[in-house]
């Protein structure tokens, strides 16, 4: 893929972005490949992309909703922790 085909590109799934990354959205099994990077006729780069596993993370499901209410849950219990410690010795945080 060179520039003239990225700025053809409707979705815009494969971009470079402000610090020259390749950046490819929503990786497809198809995107397995090897890519060299070009500057000014000169070759400076080569990976080759292994696509392994498709990941997604859905917060339906009840072990990532259970993860987040309890990561929510201590963060207010330690913060009311603090204004109750706070309150008892009229300290406050500096």
């Amino acid at each position: 893929m060179d520039a003239l085909e990225l700025a053809r590109n409707p979705d815009q799934r494969v971009i470079i972005d402000v610090y020259n990354r390749i950046v490819i959205k929503k990786l497809h099994y198809a995107d397995e490949a090897v890519y060299s990077c070009w500057s000014e006729g000169k070759h400076v780069g080569t990976v080759k992309l292994f696509v392994v596993k498709n990941i997604s993370v859905s917060y339906k499901e009840p072990i990532n909703l259970i993860a987040v209410c309890l990561s929510f849950s201590l963060i207010v219990y330690v913060a009311l922790g603090v204004a109750k410690q706070q309150r008892r010795y009229g300290t406050a945080l500096r």
